[in-house]
């Protein structure tokens, strides 16, 4: 039985949500081998999409920008190249290291991030959080980082992570606390506007 992203199958998914990226539309090429597979990824703005489902077993290499995609020849083919993906995947993602409190989904646990694979504009695999790599105490060293990495922000956990590397910084108590209120804060004007800094002015604070 085919799993379900967020009720979609894995093929549909970017036809139910639409983020801009094209879903699969015309078959330009197939793949007969893990040699294949291989000459096609890593390749910029370019995703791997699996059906896992056993005997319909199949995988496409998708250009995002024009849904182009190649297609395995059958599922025997699917089957042998997914061994291979599965064996990366797991080297990658350091399965028996947490990156999160455990209050916190460990997200590359996740269907999604095994069963769509994408490449970014430079053809490096966007990763979840794999690993814990550091501390970060101030506003300053936040707003640093922040256009690299992906923030999450809840009483939970607040932090970054690079979508690059894997590497996952938490918030200090005093930080997390400071970013909770700015965000209350930010929601309570509810207008868009920035909230003040220190001395009164507006600020360019995006937590």
């Amino acid at each position: 039985m085919s799993r379900l992203l967020q009720g979609a199958h894995v093929f549909d998914y970017f036809t139910k949500f639409d983020y801009g990226i094209c879903p699969s539309k015309t078959v330009v090429g197939y793949i007969n081998s893990v040699e294949d597979y291989n000459r096609l990824i890593p390749s910029p703005h370019t995703r791997v999409e699996i059906e896992r489902a056993t005997g319909t077993e199949e995988i496409r290499v998708i250009k995002d920008e024009t849904g182009d995609y190649h297609v395995t020849a059958d599922h025997a083919i699917a089957s042998e190249v997914l061994k291979s993906i599965d064996q990366k995947t797991i080297e990658i993602f350091e399965p028996d290291i947490m990156p999160y409190p455990d209050t916190f989904t460990n997200l590359k646990n996740l269907t999604f991030y095994r069963d769509i694979i994408r490449y970014d504009e430079d053809a490096d695999r966007i990763l979840p959080g794999i690993r814990r790599a550091g501390v970060l105490s101030t506003i300053e060293e936040w707003r640093a980082m922040e256009d690299v990495c992906v923030g999450f922000v809840a009483e939970m956990f607040v932090g970054l992570e690079n979508t690059k590397t894997g590497d996952v910084y938490w918030a200090t108590d005093e930080l997390k606390r400071e970013i909770l209120r700015r965000r209350r804060q930010l929601e309570e004007e509810d207008d868009g506007t920035d909230d003040l800094d220190e001395e009164g002015e507006a600020g360019e604070d995006k937590a």
